[in-house]
């Protein structure tokens, strides 16, 4: 693969991460629903797998936006029964937010010099700041690469190997399970399914 080609995957794989990020952080506002209708950025979905339905296209802005706030807050806020959308409290055995998975996960991110962003008001084992620092890393590839420095593209590339296979990748089935379980044929549910999905592939890609 030349570098070139290598540079745009890492580009389109940070633009799709940042994506996902943005979709499970809040409501989807009038910007990101009106991006998420951009044909690129179908496309750009489709290229990996992503089908997230015709109701995208099919229903009125306003009315889809209203839907998907209502199945959001059903899914990640109603008191009773919500998805809690955290490494620590799916898979590590935590009890309470900022347990020992998320300061596992922040000291990853510590280590490789990552910083939440203090406006995100998430911790660091939340699903959409766990996509956003794969998003980072990505970038950190495309830039390395567009430098031709190859020693730096290759660590990124490596601390994005051990964030999926130590981290989100493990994570992102059982998150992707409890949506379908609280809404079964909404469109986070189809979200998180893809999603799923998605990290599962670039594993195995990283491990061919």
């Amino acid at each position: 693969m030349s570098r070139d080609v290598e540079m745009e995957r890492a580009v389109a794989r940070a633009s799709l991460y940042t994506l996902l990020s943005a979709l499970f952080d809040r409501p989807l506002d009038a910007a990101g629903l009106a991006a998420l209708r951009n044909p690129s950025v179908s496309a750009a979905l489709a290229a990996v797998g992503i089908d997230l339905g015709q109701e995208l296209s099919s229903v009125g802005a306003a009315e889809l936006r209203e839907r998907l706030s209502i199945e959001f807050s059903h899914i990640f806020i109603a008191p009773a029964g919500k998805v809690m959308p955290y490494e620590g409290l799916m898979i590590g055995g935590d009890d309470e937010l900022s347990g020992d998975g998320a300061a596992r996960v922040a000291r990853f991110m510590a280590d490789v010099g990552y910083k939440l962003p203090p406006e995100s008001g998430q911790v660091a084992d939340h699903i959409a700041v766990e996509l956003a620092f794969m998003a980072d890393l990505a970038g950190r590839e495309a830039a390395a690469l567009s430098e031709a420095d190859l020693p730096r593209a290759t660590r990124a590339r490596e601390i994005q190997r051990d964030f999926l296979r130590q981290h989100l990748g493990c994570w992102c089935k059982v998150f992707a399970n409890k949506v379908q379980q609280r809404d079964g044929t909404g469109f986070y549910a189809v979200l998180a399914t893809a999603v799923a999905a998605f990290v599962a592939s670039e594993i195995e890609i990283e491990t061919v």
